[in-house]
């Protein structure tokens, strides 16, 4: 019986690799893909707004943004033996895969590769989570900025406002609400059910309970760096967004008016079919974050791969019991 179990959670790893390394190399395809239609879309027609000197201190800006949260990443991992290379290769890839899609449904890509990383699916969901949280409280503090300063904006920020709204329910649900919930359900299940029906609903409550507590201490004694990189990334990527205003900056209420569609397209993605400021805006992040996702991609592939073909051999080694 235990050999037939271990047997069949062996299957069910190895299907779970094979189903990841497919995903890898169609997210990697797509981005391929999506960085040769856009050059040759730009070689075709640059209709391109500012001079090359501003496109290309846009481009550093907003690069250094995603090194940021490349630091920022690391931070919350907190593990010295998974390598900051790979961490790095992870990110570009993720977020490129992130950027072609819409509603950042790519976010499921960038947990799937992030728990490879780490061996950790449940330790990477929360990674991300934590990631989104931090994002989203700045988004907070630019929209009450930038509705403070411009009126007439409900109507550009209504996106925003929803998903914001969402999340911050969701996120108060979770880690509030949802411990006690937890609670009260462990033990109707003790009062309700006998045998291995209480086990199994026991293990997966066990199993939440867990992975709910792993969001306070991904973020344990590591606020001050966190906040400080996530104050920096939106730094960088509103200095982006100013360098590519018509008035480079000099406008504060231009900039202001800006920043709705800016964060709209941040948050939503999809940042591919339309920039909030002009085409340079959609350009700049599409060519950058194409470009870097196509070589993290490309460098990370072996790794990858290579990592995929041996889970899948332990996968398929004979169980043996002790």
């Amino acid at each position: 019986m235990r050999r037939r179990q271990a047997a069949i959670r062996n299957r069910a790893k190895a299907r779970v690799v094979v189903v990841g390394a497919a995903l890898f190399a169609a997210g990697l395809f797509c981005v391929v893909g999506a960085a040769a239609v856009l050059l040759w879309k730009v070689v075709r027609n640059p209709a391109i707004e500012n001079g090359a000197t501003y496109l290309a201190g846009a481009t550093l800006l907003y690069a250094s943004s995603h090194c940021a949260r490349v630091v920022r990443l690391a931070v919350l991992i907190g593990d010295p033996l998974v390598s900051l290379r790979e961490i790095g290769l992870v990110h570009f890839l993720s977020v490129a895969v992130s950027y072609m899609s819409p509603f950042k449904l790519g976010e499921a890509f960038r947990v799937f590769e992030t728990g490879h990383l780490l061996h950790n699916g449940g330790l990477a969901l929360v990674i991300v989570w934590v990631e989104r949280a931090f994002d989203f409280a700045v988004i907070a503090l630019l929209v009450a900025v930038a509705s403070a300063t411009t009126t007439g904006l409900f109507g550009t920020i209504q996106p925003l406002i929803l998903l914001s709204a969402m999340f911050v329910i969701s996120t108060v649900f979770l880690f509030a609400v949802a411990p006690e919930a937890l609670r009260a359900l462990n033990l109707f299940v003790v009062r309700k059910y006998e045998g291995q029906r209480a086990i199994r609903r026991l293990k997966i409550i066990q199993w939440l309970q867990g992975w709910i507590a792993l969001g306070p201490r991904v973020v344990s004694r590591r606020m001050a760096p966190l906040a400080a990189l996530t104050c920096l990334i939106w730094g960088l990527e509103l200095a982006t967004l100013a360098v590519l205003l018509p008035t480079r900056g000099q406008d504060l209420a231009k900039l202001a008016a800006a920043l709705p569609m800016f964060l709209s397209a941040a948050s939503w993605g999809g940042v591919l079919l339309a920039g909030p400021v002009g085409d340079d805006y959609a350009l700049v992040v599409s060519w950058t974050m194409l470009a870097l996702g196509v070589v993290a991609g490309l460098l990370y592939a072996p790794t990858r791969f290579r990592t995929a073909r041996s889970r899948l051999h332990a996968a398929g080694q004979p169980v043996r019991l002790q």
